[in-house]
């Protein structure tokens, strides 16, 4: 099996455009991850203005986010609790 060596999440066979692909949404991902942690909260709205990425992205990294333990369940219109500190983290 195929891991990233920065996520450790299991890859499919990838392309020269998808790993390309997949090393930007990386370095996506670390960047919304910065942002709710310094935001304290987290939503799709938040992640689309600081980002400047679509909804579609901004769900996308939010249920990651969430699947790995970062932020918690949604809970109607209001935004998800972030569940651990930068200092947490490191």
């Amino acid at each position: 099996m195929n891991y990233c060596p920065n996520c450790g999440h299991y890859l499919r066979d990838y392309g020269e455009n998808d790993k390309e692909d997949h090393t930007n949404m990386d370095l996506l991902y670390r960047k919304a991850l910065q942002t709710v942690l310094d935001a304290g909260k987290a939503s799709t709205s938040l992640l689309q203005m600081r980002l400047r990425i679509g909804y579609a992205k901004a769900a996308q990294l939010i249920d990651r986010l969430e699947d790995e333990g970062y932020i918690g369940p949604a809970e109607g219109s209001k935004p998800r609790k972030v569940l651990l500190t930068a200092e947490d983290i490191k």
